[in-house]
C-alpha cells in the first residue's frame, strides 16, 4: 500500500495538469456509505482509459461545502480481462 502526504498529492497534481488533454474521467455507482455529523463517507468507481478503481472518500460538510479528509482507492481490471 502506498500512503501520500496532501503536500504529495498536490504537487503530483498540479505538474500533471494540462499534460492530458484528451483525459476523460468517469465516476460510476457513486453511493453513500456512512453519515455522522458533518461527516460523509462516500463509495464509488473511477474510470479512466478503461482501467477503473474502486474508491472510499471521507469528507467533512463545512461553510464552505466538503472537504476531502481521506481518500483509499483500489485497482479493478478492466472489464475485458
Amino acid at each position: 500500500m502506498v500512503t501520500l502526504s496532501y503536500f504529495a498529492v498536490l504537487a503530483e497534481v498540479r505538474s500533471a495538469h494540462g499534460k492530458a488533454p484528451d483525459l476523460a474521467i468517469e465516476i460510476r455507482h457513486v453511493r453513500e456509505v456512512a453519515v455522522a455529523g458533518p461527516l460523509l463517507v462516500a463509495a464509488y468507481e473511477e474510470w479512466q482509459h478503461g482501467r477503473g478503481r474502486l474508491a472510499t472518500v471521507v469528507l467533512r460538510q463545512d461553510q464552505g461545502g466538503l472537504s476531502w479528509l481521506h481518500l483509499q482507492e483500489t485497482w479493478i481490471e478492466p472489464p475485458d480481462a
